[in-house]
C-alpha cells in the first residue's frame, strides 16, 4: 500500500474496501496521473492495424421495405432483392440506378401473379453476381412465410450482358430438354440447360450443348438453294418461288397417286405422298402436319421419333 495516494488509502481505510479492488483502483488513479505519453506501448509490428482505403459513400436509400439482399457484378452494376415477407413490396428484384431500386429485369416478371408463378417471381430471398457476369435469383416460392406455391420457387439465372432470357427446347430429339437463350440485340449469344426444365433440370447432352454452334455457325445455309434435275450446280431462289415449286410438285404428285377406289372399296386416298417426320419438331409442328397430309388423303403418315 506504500505506492498507492494517500487520499485513496484513507478512504479505503474508512469504507474496508478489499485490498484487491483497492489495488485495482490505485493502479488506474496512477495511470490517470501518468502523462499519455510515457504510458504508450508502441504494438508490436505483427498485431493487425486499421488502414484507411476511402471514405464512405452512400449508393442509395431506401425508405419503406428493406432489401436482404445485395451483390455488385463484376461490371459494377448492383442488385437488391426485397422478399414478400410482410411489407408491400412493388418488386422484389431491382437495379440501382441513379441511387434508386428499378425492377429487374422488367416490372413484369416481378409482379405477383397467383397464376403463373413459374413465370414470375414470387418472392426472391438471395441474388448473386458470379464471375461470368450472370444474375442467379432465388425464389422462394413463399409469400408471408406461408406455404410454397406449387412452382413458385426457382432459380433464375439471368446473363447481365443481355438482360433478357428467352425458353426454348432442344432441337435435337424428341426428349424435349429445356434451354435458356440468352439473346442481346435480337442475336443469340449464348445457350445454357434450363434447371426450371422438369425434363432435364438444367442438363443437355453433348449435341444439346454444341446448339449454340447449330445457331450461329458461319457455315449455316441462310438462303433457299436448288439444284435442277441432272444439274451441276447449286443456284438460290427466292422464298415465293421455292414456295409455289413445292407446292406444285405436292400437288402433282397427289393427283399421280390418287385412289379413289381399291379392290371395290371407296378408299379416296393418294399413295403418292408419305410423310415421314424428324425427333426435332415439336408438338405443334406435328399436329400440323398431321392435319395437312390427312386432308390430301396420304395415309403414310410417320415420325421417326416413335419408330
Amino acid at each position: 500500500m506504500s505506492r498507492s495516494h494517500p487520499g485513496l488509502l484513507a478512504a479505503a481505510r474508512t469504507i474496508s474496501v478489499p485490498a484487491a479492488v483497492f489495488g485495482a483502483y490505485a493502479l488506474l488513479f496512477a495511470q490517470a496521473k501518468t502523462p499519455a505519453a510515457a504510458r504508450a506501448t508502441p504494438a508490436p509490428p505483427t498485431l493487425p492495424a486499421d488502414k484507411p482505403v476511402g471514405a464512405l459513400e452512400q449508393i442509395a436509400s431506401f425508405d419503406g421495405s428493406m432489401p436482404t439482399g445485395v451483390t455488385v457484378a463484376p461490371n459494377g452494376r448492383i442488385f437488391v432483392n426485397f422478399p414478400r415477407w410482410g411489407d408491400p413490396v412493388p418488386d422484389t428484384v431491382a437495379e440501382i440506378r441513379d441511387g434508386k431500386p428499378v425492377a429487374y429485369p422488367d416490372e413484369a416478371i416481378n409482379k405477383l401473379d397467383a397464376a403463373r408463378p413459374k413465370d414470375t417471381f414470387v418472392s426472391v430471398q438471395s441474388v448473386v453476381a458470379d464471375a461470368k457476369n450472370r444474375l442467379w435469383i432465388l425464389d422462394t416460392g413463399s409469400v408471408k412465410f406461408a406455404p410454397v406455391v406449387a412452382g413458385g420457387a426457382k432459380l433464375v439465372a439471368v446473363d447481365l450482358a443481355t438482360d433478357k432470357v428467352v425458353k426454348s427446347i432442344c432441337p435435337f430429339c424428341a426428349v424435349g430438354c429445356g434451354q435458356n437463350v440468352y439473346v442481346k440485340d435480337d442475336k443469340v449469344v449464348q445457350i445454357e440447360g434450363d434447371p426450371d426444365s422438369p425434363v432435364s433440370r438444367g442438363r443437355l447432352c453433348p449435341r444439346g450443348s454444341s446448339t449454340y454452334q447449330l445457331v450461329t455457325s458461319p457455315r449455316r445455309e441462310s438462303t433457299i438453294r436448288y439444284r435442277r434435275p441432272h444439274g451441276t450446280e447449286w443456284e438460290e431462289l427466292d422464298l415465293d418461288t421455292a414456295m409455289d415449286m413445292i407446292a406444285d410438285r405436292v400437288l402433282a404428285s397427289r393427283d399421280t397417286g390418287w385412289e379413289e377406289t381399291h379392290q371395290g372399296n371407296r378408299t379416296r386416298r393418294t399413295m403418292g405422298l408419305a410423310s415421314l417426320g424428324g425427333a426435332t419438331l415439336d408438338n405443334e409442328e406435328n399436329y400440323l402436319i398431321k392435319k395437312l397430309f390427312t386432308a390430301l388423303g396420304a395415309i403414310q403418315i410417320e415420325n421417326q421419333a416413335r419408330i
